[in-house]
């Protein structure tokens, strides 16, 4: 826990990629003379491990989460960064609770100088400017302020004499991007209200082969899991097991997440039912789309959600045959891979290996989670959705290394990486 008052400004002396991130070397004597290996540091508002200590730098990594929402995803040799240590027992609460778990970004886009301060305005998401309130706490860059104004999707804060002496926000140019974390306590009462949801616990982002085996047992059990794409798309799509989807799953597919609905296959059924390959140069990931189908008995248009749900289900029956579905139709199925995650970390084998995985027809649904202004949801809002629904969430990476890490162990794991 911080309070958003900076002890130092360090430097960026170095900044090199590991196989667990980026990491940056900073050079902070205040900070580095109280701080050991395993100790949490705030830099630009944003909590880090210290991995090293040596004389007057430290060194922490910037994972691939951190590097999705924060500015540390692009920090140059000599940048300078706020810097502060953890409250300790005993110290002084001088500013407001921070976490240093930053919510997302925002771009200065004015300042204007009165007599004894700065209003500075910055623009954020359009989901981050609803919890921003006129005279509430905000962290900016690490920097606990007060919220002036809030106003057509931007907001200002004043910027004392010794704020803009002691940190990084003075020389920051028009354009800049800084990381911004609203006030924890508002934001809790916001989103939970008085209490959390019981099933809180097992939504919302986790990561490692735990959140691996809490989505598998969610897929086996007919339920629906948020799957995160960190490095490709940095969107995030709702998965469940086709042959367990009913009415109510497509319902909520199209009201809540609002993207296209698909069905992930691996290319054996595919090609058992004989379902080819639209013809064009397909998206810019490579996603394979197949011929769009309907069940070919018990529908009308097509359309309506219990008839979808018809399609899914048909499309994951192992007595299925090529006649079992007419086309074109309203399902998109979609070729996995045929070797799976080892080739193409996507969406479409995170689905089928899920399925596979949890013991089910390697066929899956899946649909793009949008967020409320009809752009793609990143990280915030993903993990948003998955706390507001109970949904688990977990990382395409984790998945992947899950996989692959048991794959020698089991011909069944083999078959979920070959899709």
């Amino acid at each position: 826990m911080f309070t958003g008052r900076v002890s130092e400004v360090g430097v960026v002396v170095a900044a090199r990629s590991t196989g667990d991130g980026t990491q940056l070397v900073i050079r902070g004597e205040e900070t580095a003379r109280h701080l050991g290996p395993g100790g949490s540091v705030a830099v630009a508002g944003v909590r880090l491990t210290a991995v090293e200590v040596d004389g007057d730098c430290f060194g922490a990594v910037v994972g691939a989460e951190t590097a999705a929402r924060t500015t540390l995803r692009s920090m140059t040799i000599g940048r300078g960064v706020n810097l502060e240590l953890p409250l300790r027992a005993g110290d002084p609460l001088d500013g407001h609770l921070v976490q240093g778990h930053v919510e997302g970004t925002a771009r200065l886009v004015s300042r204007r100088d009165v007599p004894g301060a700065q209003y500075v305005w910055f623009r954020p998401s359009r989901r981050l400017i609803r919890e921003i309130i006129a005279k509430g706490s905000i962290a900016v860059d690490g920097v606990s302020l007060t919220v002036a104004e809030v106003n057509k999707g931007a907001f200002s804060v004043a910027l004392i004499p010794e704020t803009r002496r002691r940190t990084t926000l003075d020389a920051l140019p028009i354009g800049a991007e800084v990381n911004v974390e609203t006030d924890v306590l508002p934001r809790y009462q916001q989103i939970f209200g008085r209490r959390p949801a019981p099933d809180f616990a097992w939504s919302g982002l986790r990561r490692g082969p735990e959140a691996v085996e809490i989505a598998i047992s969610t897929i086996a059990n007919g339920g629906k899991v948020v799957v995160w794409d960190p490095r490709r798309e940095a969107e995030g799509d709702v998965i469940m097991a086709a042959d367990r989807v009913a009415p109510s799953d497509v319902n909520f597919l199209m009201t809540h997440a609002r993207g296209l609905i698909c069905a992930p296959m691996a290319i054996e059924w595919l090609q058992r039912l004989e379902i080819p390959r639209l013809e064009g140069t397909g998206g810019l990931h490579g996603t394979a789309f197949m011929m769009p189908v309907d069940a070919a008995e018990g529908l009308t248009t097509g359309m309506p959600s219990s008839e979808r749900a018809r399609t899914l289900r048909q499309l994951a029956s192992p007595t299925a045959t090529p006649a079992t579905f007419v086309r074109p139709g309203h399902v998109f199925p979609l070729a996995a891979h045929p070797l799976g995650l080892a080739a193409r970390a996507g969406h479409t084998e995170a689905a089928v290996a899920l399925a596979w995985l949890a013991g089910r027809p390697p066929v899956a649904v899946c649909c793009e989670i949008a967020a409320d202004d009809g752009e793609m949801a990143r990280l915030p809002e993903l993990e948003l959705f998955a706390a507001r629904h109970g949904l688990p969430m977990l990382a395409i990476d984790d998945l992947t290394e899950y996989v692959q890490s048991r794959s020698s162990e089991s011909g069944i794991l083999d078959s979920a990486v070959a899709g």
